[in-house]
């Protein structure tokens, strides 16, 4: 399996679209750092847009905090984490990528012999898990220089602090991707899968199935709190720059592995013709 994930992960580094992808999350980053530094220049301007927008009121507090110091994990949780940014971009680049396995006929290829294909689906959930982390980490160095680079005096928090967030934000991340993973896999469509992935990454999909789930119960109320409980809900409050009680990543975790198990499940079945 080693030499299998060894493979996924170079043909990942040399495609295009990874390539493309991965500058859209530091162009964001960057150009969150620049407009929020230009928005908060002017006093009357930053008052203004954040009576309109919740997104830009909390970037501001966040890098211009009145203590001279910016907190780079609330700061990281404004510029790539609450904006959905992170787990848009990955679950597309994963949903695309092996959608095109499908299609170019590289899991025929590689799922032959015993075992084969529970090695590809391993495999497969194991470069979801790598690319979120590389993913996660970029983003924090890219808002760590961009911020450094624009003058700002950046406050690092206690080492444990910092990284029980990192690894918080990547396995919210780990989990849309996986599941951006199992729906390329089972729909074999390249298209499909960038927009599922898109739309998972950003929200939309996990709002429908809350709210589907509330009706299905016939009480449509309960969608509100269901949702309270659910992944977004987690994803939210870390781009906050919150560190959460282990108990709190009860979704997350229950995601990665139903997700997993079901991906598995689906290799081993699914016509590869």
């Amino acid at each position: 399996m080693g030499g299998l994930l060894r493979a996924m992960a170079y043909r990942l580094v040399r495609s295009r679209a990874s390539m493309v992808l991965l500058c859209a999350l530091a162009t964001f980053v960057v150009g969150g750092v620049v407009s929020l530094k230009v928005i908060g220049a002017d006093g009357s301007v930053a008052a203004r847009i954040s009576e309109t927008s919740s997104d830009i009121s909390l970037g501001l507090g966040a890098l211009f905090p009145g203590t001279g110091c910016v907190d780079l994990v609330r700061a990281c949780g404004v510029l790539f984490v609450r904006g959905s940014a992170v787990s848009m971009i990955v679950s597309s680049l994963c949903g695309l990528f092996f959608a095109s396995d499908l299609k170019c006929g590289f899991v025929k290829n590689v799922a032959q012999g015993r075992g084969a294909r529970t090695h590809y689906a391993l495999a497969a959930c194991g470069l979801a898990l790598a690319v979120s982390a590389l993913a996660v980490l970029g983003g924090v160095v890219a808002s760590l220089v961009s911020l450094v680079s624009l003058g700002f005096v950046v406050s690092v928090p206690g080492i444990p602090e910092l990284l029980s967030w990192v690894v918080e934000v990547w396995l919210s991340v780990s989990a849309y991707a996986l599941a951006a993973t199992l729906a390329a896999i089972l729909s074999g469509s390249e298209a499909f899968s960038v927009v599922f992935g898109l739309s998972l990454g950003g929200g939309v999909v996990g709002k429908l199935l809350c709210s589907a789930a509330g009706l299905l119960a016939g009480s449509p109320e309960s969608a509100g709190a269901v949702f309270s409980g659910s992944l977004a809900t987690v994803v939210s409050r870390l781009g906050s720059g919150s560190v959460l009680p282990w108990g709190a990543m009860g979704p997350v975790l229950v995601a990665i592995a139903f997700t997993a198990a079901l991906t598995v499940v689906t290799v081993r079945r699914r016509g590869l013709a």
